[in-house]
């Protein structure tokens, strides 16, 4: 189970990140995979705004608009995973390939222990 996180990049744009459920976002990682100084969450009363869905509930696809994704390397250790499908407690099985080319994501090191 992966869950997705809005960030705010300090250029402004936002971001999306993909971790598995049982590991912290690495901002700093995140930060720099997306080649700014720093990015920081969004804050809850904005979720709605710039994605759709409401905490607990945030997919990696279908955003209101289509911002830039980043998942967790360990996509690739599982032969499917499952993320929100945009309401709480419903989700999506997917093959890591299919959701990377669904969000046009990359991937990188983004967990706490990278």
């Amino acid at each position: 189970m992966f869950k997705t996180l809005v960030v705010r990049a300090d250029d402004g744009k936002v971001l999306l990140a993909c971790v598995p459920a049982d590991q912290e976002l690495n901002l700093r990682s995140l930060a720099r995979c997306a080649g700014v100084k720093r990015v920081e969450m969004v804050d809850l009363s904005e979720l709605m705004r710039l994605t759709g869905y409401i905490k607990g509930a945030v997919s990696p696809v279908g955003t209101r608009r289509r911002y830039p994704t980043f998942i967790d390397r360990s996509v690739h250790d599982q032969p499917r995973i499952s993320v929100s499908a945009g309401v709480r407690g419903l989700q999506i099985w997917i093959a890591p390939e299919d959701l990377v080319r669904a969000t046009g994501a990359k991937v990188e090191s983004l967990t706490a222990r990278a």
